[in-house]
């Protein structure tokens, strides 16, 4: 039975809370809130008996991640990037110079290796961590993509080692994800615009 005092609401959540995360909840002056957290306290360890433990899809987790970050590391770092000042003909990016940017989506890095936003292009390496994944996105123009390791799930296909993918300007990408990890090499435009 139900409690129907004003507190029973915040207190019950606040004890659910508590057993989630270990944080034990205050007391309440209630005596049937009492009776009925300590109830819940002696089925709660017994949950995943009759409750099975679900691991979102990738394509679930990776919306979840878009959609929950705060803002404090850029979704697409490579939109913020400046165009690069050449000195010669020439430019040069020593793998010792090796700067890897975060995402919002846990497991994937970027590292510059030129930015064009006049010309509306971006050549980068993407580094996926097993596990993680990118959300669906329109190109906002061509994107050239070169597996240089491991391996990446693009709707149906899985591209390996050596592969090499081009989606054309406006088309989608459904969820790229990856279960063994990934690096890639991608030239696209400034313009991609995601679907979460």
């Amino acid at each position: 039975m139900t409690c129907i005092c004003p507190q029973s609401h915040t207190y019950i959540e606040r004890f659910i809370e508590g057993l989630l995360t270990g944080v034990p909840v205050g007391d309440t002056d209630c005596e049937n809130c009492r009776r009925e957290a300590e109830q819940m306290g002696q089925v709660w360890p017994h949950i995943h008996e009759v409750i099975p433990v679900l691991e979102p899809s990738t394509r679930t987790k990776a919306r979840v991640m878009a959609l929950c970050m705060d803002g404090e590391v850029p979704v697409q770092p490579w939109k913020t990037w400046h165009a690069d000042v050449l000195s010669s003909d020439l430019k040069v990016v020593p793998a010792r110079e090796e700067v890897w940017e975060s995402t919002q989506f846990e497991g994937v890095e970027v590292r510059r290796l030129h930015a064009d936003p006049n010309a509306d292009m971006v050549t980068m390496m993407v580094r996926m961590s097993p596990g993680s994944a990118y959300p669906p996105h329109v190109h906002g123009g061509a994107e050239e993509c070169f597996v240089l390791s491991g391996e990446l799930k693009v709707g149906s296909h899985i591209l390996s080692s050596g592969d090499y993918q081009y989606a054309p300007q406006g088309s989608t990408h459904l969820v790229q994800a990856t279960e063994k990890g990934c690096l890639l090499l991608i030239h696209s435009s400034f313009h991609d615009e995601l679907l979460v």
